[in-house]
């Protein structure tokens, strides 16, 4: 891909100072000279200096070109939080090829419907994904080459045996600019089934992630641990983060209360990433420990989920005193933040706006305007004019309100999007594949409260005489077509029939009201 691609150019009255000559590789190139013998990234028994993460960037890079990924190719990175994404993000980076994060409990349909609405080149992801990997080569008619972490499996390709092969080598410079493009960010949920890819620029998202670092005051003495996945606009501003200040970036692959608060303890952690859902359960750990909060830490982040008053008090008793607030989505970056000198009611707020930036709140909706945002869906111009205006505003879909200090607090979406503990569903997408279960008169997906991961999909349907259904014989239909299982609906209602509107349509509102009548909903 290429510029060619945008589908939506800074607006000329959006601030072009907050926008800076940021790439990836001038960025890392500066922190490396800086900072060589410091430590890096930290990943289990793997602990890299920024030299000794240059030149494995330096020698996956040059594998890369190697396999025939050229600049504006698009790689999707399937993997968790470790040292390897870190290296092949910044390797991809390296030649101007594009990153395409894919979360690690897509299987396979969201793989091919996101590799194949990109045409990526090559897949990089864990070993226990291999056999879901490849069995897209022969569906996607772009996707040549896959690469597993440990040993190569089959026609898959060894990460430690490329950076073995290629010890040494550096890539083929490339003429890079601030404007090119350098990730695609699939959003984890959509009102279609249309894939929604949104493209980043090096300029554009580096900045913003500098920005969001600045007011943190980042610094190389800070040691950071993200539980957000990297995979996420949220997680893999970590990586910049990183690469931007000198931060050591600390990774913890699989998600474990117990496991975190020792890393943060073990490595001296002063700054944690966490969704509203890990914070909950990091506290509740906590408490029942009767733990302090560790010395080292100096600030906790949340987004991706509202935080509840009652978690807030939580946080600063049994982590850190200091809790910030961001509010952000894929097509924006980090757009709202709560300020270290914010009172603590101020968690009950999404913060206010970074430097540069315009709100308006058009009957109750977040419009927001700032050059460092995306720039279109890839390939998809009518969703793209469906959500930026012709003046530059991105309508967020999120319902907002002003308390009296102009802090932004959040009041719910106009979109139908469950947000499941930071990872969005698409009730939309759950609808159209359920419709093909047997036995189903009238089908639909509506949000449940839960006091931990924030809400969860309810399937409400009715059935044609004579049928039954169960919640196990839906999630197991949903398994066999590949879906992620964090999509699955997790609570099941039957009824004679669902309101409907005059059209025929499921009336969702008046359904929903009726869910809430029997108790089910809070």
């Amino acid at each position: 891909m290429n510029r060619n691609d945008y589908l939506f150019h800074p607006p000329r009255f959006a601030d072009p100072s907050v926008l800076r000559p940021l790439t990836a590789p001038l960025a890392f190139a500066r922190t490396v000279e800086r900072f060589p013998n410091r430590l890096a990234v930290v990943d289990g028994p793997t602990r890299l200096t920024w030299a000794e993460l240059a030149e494995r960037v330096r020698a996956f890079a040059a594998a890369l070109q190697a396999l025939g990924i050229a600049q504006g190719d698009v790689v999707a990175l399937h993997l968790p939080n470790s040292w390897e994404f870190v290296v092949a993000h910044l390797a991809v980076s390296q030649i101007g090829a594009v990153s395409l994060p894919q979360h690690v409990p897509y299987r396979e349909a969201e793989l091919r419907t996101y590799l194949g609405h990109t045409e990526a080149k090559a897949i990089v992801g864990y070993a226990e994904a291999a056999q879901r990997m490849l069995s897209l080569l022969g569906d996607l008619p772009h996707l040549q080459t896959v690469v597993v972490t440990g040993p190569a499996t089959g026609p898959a390709l060894g990460f430690a045996e490329l950076l073995a092969t290629f010890a040494g080598a550096s890539p083929q410079p490339v003429d890079l600019d601030p404007n090119d493009p350098f990730a695609l960010f699939s959003t984890s949920g959509t009102e279609s089934l249309r894939a929604k890819v949104c493209i980043a620029t090096h300029g554009g998202f580096l900045s913003n992630s500098h920005d969001a670092a600045r007011l943190a005051g980042a610094s190389e003495r800070d040691v950071l641990l993200s539980l957000s996945g990297f995979t996420h606009a949220f997680g893999i501003s970590a990586i910049h983060y990183a690469t931007l200040f000198g931060t050591r970036l600390v990774c913890l692959p699989k998600y474990d209360p117990l496991a975190f608060l020792d890393l943060v303890e073990r490595e001296s952690v002063t700054i944690a990433w966490a969704v509203a859902a890990q914070l909950s359960d990091i506290t509740s750990l906590q408490r029942a420990r009767g733990g302090s909060p560790p010395a080292t830490l100096r600030e906790v982040r949340t987004g991706g989920a509202p935080i509840t008053p009652g978690l807030a008090d939580d946080v600063r008793t049994y982590l850190c005193p200091n809790l910030v607030i961001q509010y952000g989505m894929s097509e924006l970056g980090c757009a709202l933040v709560t300020r270290h000198d914010d009172p603590p009611e101020a968690a009950a707020t999404l913060g206010m706006p970074l430097d540069g930036a315009q709100i308006r709140i058009v009957e109750g909706e977040l419009w927001y305007r700032r050059a460092c945002a995306f720039r279109g869906y890839y390939r998809d111009p009518e969703t793209t004019a469906a959500t930026v205006t012709e003046d530059g505003w991105i309508r967020t879909g999120d319902l907002v309100t002003l308390d009296p200090s102009g802090r932004i607090v959040y009041a719910g979406r106009a979109k139908d999007i469950i947000n499941r503990g930071g990872m969005k569903v698409s009730a939309f997408e759950l609808e159209a594949l359920l419709a093909a279960l047997p036995g189903v008169r009238q089908l639909a997906i509506v949000r449940l409260d839960d006091q931990r991961l924030g809400e969860r999909a309810c399937v409400v349907c009715s059935l044609h005489r004579g049928r039954t259904i169960t919640l196990e014989e839906i999630t197991a239909f949903l398994a066999e077509r590949g879906v992620a299982k964090y999509k699955w609906p997790e609570q099941l209602i039957v009824l004679d029939a669902l309101p409907t509107t005059p059209t025929g349509k499921v009336a969702k509102s008046a359904l929903r009201e009726l869910v809430a009548a029997r108790g089910v909903l809070a």
